[in-house]
This record gives structure tokens, C-alpha cells and sequence, in this order.
């Protein structure tokens, strides 16, 4: 039974209309699909990272230098300046979805204003700036395309990823396996493991959707898809992306339960809270056998430990944080303590709302959690209300990965700009919806 009918049984006579005339405006062109395609890869780092790098002895990451390509610098200015131009066709539409969800004005403000307390106001500059772009271009992409679009331009680019991926391990193995302490374990187009299992996780993700909602006959081409980037998600050795996907799969099977009265869910949450108190002194029992079961250290890799001397850091300036993107500058930045407290050279905490915490303090975190809120509100609606077909499950899927994502590493804000980029695509585009009794009814 799909979705729209059980909402119906809920006595709920909803439909989501678009707010835009969708007919009106012409349908994006070759070139257009083309540029977004390409300003996709590019976002993602693939290729580019390493370009310029050199690997680290211990190979923890590839370090890079601070500063980048040239030219990689002046093509992100180009291509940034295209996708403001195109924005500009999208203006009226912008306004409605920056009213809708402040999400997508308050955070990027919010970071270039933190220029004025940052401990490091270049880099805080730099990086605000570049929030504002790939915001710019995210906007453009949410008002411009369809979810079913967005999600067959996400393919192409994630599959361009996916055998960028392959090639380097087959032609260039000291730059695409790592060594050290990841022996084994393949970083692909990325100058870091996790970060390909980071883009292999969506990727497999996003090839699902499409799975559920293309026409049989491209069917092949995007199994193939999906079983190349779950491949090279298990070859990464990205244990939290695996996890993510089970986590993930598993809610959204659970979907009938959007469906239900208010009571109901309440009394759901309690039992489960039960559920999970009593688990969790199961777990804190038999957390040695659990962990090795996992292929984890009960230090999640070191995450514990880091977190609690963030938790210090973040209580120092626990208000505003330390300015966008400046804690973590190596041993330069405020990140040096925290170096020489765990001993390895640690690049981000891990954990997305403790690096939001150290960016933007208290004030950006709750920023962000009421924006996520409001559209995680209104992408349960789409689903439950939508007449559109199954990709109406895309945006709901998308905001519980990044949150779920986000428990163990990083990529709210900031970092791996292309998250930031389809958050604020999926937050603009759920704007453009609105629910409407059904007449007659």
C-alpha cells in the first residue's frame, strides 16, 4: 500500500501543491544540466585534493597544503559567478523559501559575521565567503530542479566520482590505498578513507531512490551504479557509512508509523525510551564483546576521547565558538592544545554538532537545529502527502542521513561543501510546497 493512501485512512485530505508555475518556466537545458553536473564534482574535492598533496608519514590523511591549485581557485570563482547568474532567474522563488526556512540566510550571515570574534579572521573570511557560494548554488539547484532531477544529476556525479575512485586505486595505488595505520583501505579520488566512504554512502543512497523511482528500462545502469558505490563503500573501510545505511534503511522501512496520531507516536517514543535505557545497560555490560563484534575499539577510534577535550574547548566559548572554520588550523590554531593533549593529528571533531558548536557557538547550533526541525516537519508532510511519485522519499532520507552522519563525523556546514549544498537544495525546494485542502473533500 504506498504512502498517500495511508494518510488518507488518517483522515488527513492534504496534497502539496507547487508554489511555482513549474509549466511556466522552461526546462533546464543540456548545458544547464551539464554545468550543475560538473559544479557537483567539482564541490566534492574529488581529483582536485590531490592535486597538491603529499602523504602524511603515518597516513592518518593526505595533508595538504593551505593553499590551493591556482587554477582549481579561479575556476570555483567562475563557476560560482554562473550559478548566481542562474540564481537570478530564481529571485521571486528564493525570497518565498528564505521566508519559509531562515536556514538558508541566518547560518551563512551568521558565519561571515563571525569574522569579528574569530581567533583566525582570514581563514574565517575565506571560509564564510565560500559558505555564501556553495549556498548560492545550492538555492539555484533546489528552485531550479525537481527532487527526481536533483536526484539523476546527483547519479551522474557521484558516479563520475565512483570511477575517478577506481581509476586512481588501479593507476596510482600509493595516492588511492592507504598505508599505515588505514592499511588497505581505499581513499579513491579523496585525500582520506572516510571521506570516500562519506560520498559512497550517499551515492548508494541516492541510487536507491533512483532505483525506486526510474522506469524499468534504465534499471540496469542504475543497479550498476549502486552496487559500484556500495563496493567502494565496504573498500574504504568506512565502518559509520555501512552503519548509517542499515540505520536508515531501517526507519524508513518503518514509515507507516509517520502515519499515525500524535498520541500514538507519543506513547511509541516512551516505549522506546524504555527500550533504549535498558539496552543501554546491556550494552554498557557486554561493551567489549559488542565493540569487537563491530570491528570497533570501545574508543570508537580514538572519537571519545576527542570528544571530551572539544567539550572543553567548547566551554570555554561556549556562546559564538571560536569563528567559522578557524579552531582546527593544525598546530597553528587552538586546535594545537588538543594535538598535543590525544597525540595524532586529529583534523575535525568528528562529530558535526561539536565542529557547528566550535564554529558558531550555542547561537549557530540552535540555529541549525531549528532550521533541520522545520524541514525535517515539512519533508514528513511530502512524503505522507505528496501525489508525486516514490522519490518523494529523497528528501525525508537525506535530512536523517546528515543527522545521522553527522553523530560520528563531519558534514553539516563547512566542510564537504556539497552536504551543505543539498541540505540547502532540499531545504529551498521543500519550500516550494505548500499543503492545500483537497477540494470536495
Amino acid at each position: 500500500m504506498n504512502i498517500p493512501a495511508l494518510g488518507a485512512r488518517a483522515n488527513r485530505s492534504f496534497v502539496f501543491q507547487q508554489l511555482n508555475s513549474d509549466q511556466v518556466q522552461s526546462a533546464p537545458g543540456v548545458l544547464e544540466r551539464a554545468y550543475v553536473v560538473v559544479m557537483l564534482f567539482f564541490i566534492s574535492g574529488a581529483v582536485t585534493s590531490l592535486l597538491n598533496a603529499q602523504v602524511s608519514t603515518i597516513d592518518a590523511e593526505v595533508v595538504l597544503p593551505q593553499d590551493n591549485v591556482v587554477w582549481v581557485s579561479m575556476l570555483s570563482r567562475g563557476m560560482n559567478y554562473i550559478a548566481l547568474l542562474l540564481l537570478f532567474r530564481c529571485r521571486k522563488n528564493l525570497f518565498r523559501a528564505m521566508r519559509s526556512n531562515m536556514l538558508l540566510a541566518i547560518l551563512p550571515v551568521l558565519a561571515l559575521l563571525s569574522v569579528t570574534w574569530s581567533v583566525a579572521p582570514k581563514v574565517t573570511l575565506s571560509s564564510s565567503v565560500g559558505l555564501i557560494a556553495a549556498s548560492i548554488f545550492g538555492a539555484y539547484f533546489g528552485l531550479r530542479f525537481t527532487f527526481l532531477q536533483q536526484l539523476n544529476m546527483l547519479a551522474k556525479a557521484l558516479a563520475l566520482i565512483a570511477v575517478a575512485s577506481l581509476l586512481i586505486v588501479i593507476l596510482m595505488p600509493s595516492y588511492g590505498i592507504s598505508h599505515g595505520i588505514h592499511l588497505g583501505d581505499w581513499r579513491g579520488a579523496f585525500g582520506q578513507k572516510n571521506r570516500l566512504g562519506m560520498f559512497m554512502s550517499i551515492g548508494t543512497l541516492v541510487f536507491w531512490s533512483l532505483l525506486r523511482a526510474r522506469p524499468s528500462e534504465r534499471r540496469p545502469r542504475i543497479i550498476i551504479g549502486l552496487i559500484t558505490c556500495a563496493f567502494l563503500l565496504v573498500m574504504s573501510g568506512s565502518k559509520t557509512g555501512v552503519i548509517v545505511l542499515i540505520l536508515l534503511s531501517s526507519l524508513l522501512a518503518c514509515r507507516r508509523v509517520l502515519t499515525w496520531r500524535t498520541k500514538s507516536v507519543v506513547m511509541l517514543m516512551g516505549m522506546t525510551g524504555l527500550l533504549l535505557v535498558l539496552g543501554a545497560r546491556v550494552f554498557v555490560q557486554n561493551a567489549p564483546v559488542l565493540f569487537k563484534l563491530l570491528g570497533r575499539d570501545p574508543t570508537l577510534s580514538g572519537r571519545l576521547g576527542l570528544w571530551v577535550a572539544v567539550a572543553f574547548k567548547i566551554a570555554q566559548r561556549p556562546w559564538l565558538g571560536y569563528g567559522f572554520q578557524s579552531f582546527w588550523q593544525g598546530p597553528y590554531g587552538e586546535s594545537r592544545s588538543i594535538w598535543a593533549l590525544l597525540g595524532w593529528t586529529v583534523p575535525y571533531a568528528h562529530n558535526g554538532f561539536l565542529d557547528l558548536l566550535l564554529d558558531l557557538g550555542l547561537v549557530g547550533l540552535v540555529a541549525f537545529l531549528v532550521g533541520y526541525v522545520l524541514a525535517l516537519i515539512r519533508a514528513r508532510k511530502y512524503l505522507l502527502f505528496s501525489p508525486m511519485p516514490p522519490e518523494a522519499v529523497w528528501p525525508l532520507a537525506f535530512l536523517l542521513f546528515t543527522f545521522l552522519y553527522n553523530l560520528t563525523e563531519t558534514c553539516l556546514i563547512g566542510r564537504n561543501g556539497i552536504f551543505w549544498v543539498l541540505l540547502v537544495a532540499t531545504v529551498a525546494r521543500l519550500s516550494m510546497t505548500q499543503p492545500g485542502r483537497i477540494v470536495g473533500t
